[in-house]
């Protein structure tokens, strides 16, 4: 079922809702707090922390899918949402973030 975003990465999940709202993108900072990780990025790239909030599909997110790239003080991030429900959070160059990931989803 995945781990709460919260519990797991609490300052992630406290500097997304931040800037999911600093961006004028209320609706999915209010989500922050509800959601789930159930998986990271395979990609062979060390630099990526990419986590997954749903199932990744087995191929494109579909038409209704959109990226918001967020004024990060370090590295890269991008929230994907679907159907206005985030899907997947895109992080690179965050070493502190990658190390964590990697410990909940070796």
């Amino acid at each position: 079922m995945g781990k709460n975003l919260r519990e797991v990465l609490p300052g992630l999940a406290g500097e997304l809702e931040a800037l999911l709202r600093a961006d004028n993108e209320p609706d999915l900072a209010a989500q922050v707090s509800s959601l789930k990780v159930v998986d990271r990025c395979r990609c062979d790239i060390a630099s990526c922390a990419t986590i997954y909030n749903v199932q990744k599909p087995k191929g494109a997110w579909g038409p209704s899918h959109r990226s918001i790239v967020l004024d990060t003080v370090e590295g890269m991030t991008v929230v994907d949402a679907l159907d206005e429900k985030i899907v997947c959070i895109e992080i690179l160059d965050r070493d502190d973030i990658t190390a964590a990931v990697l410990k909940l989803f070796p």
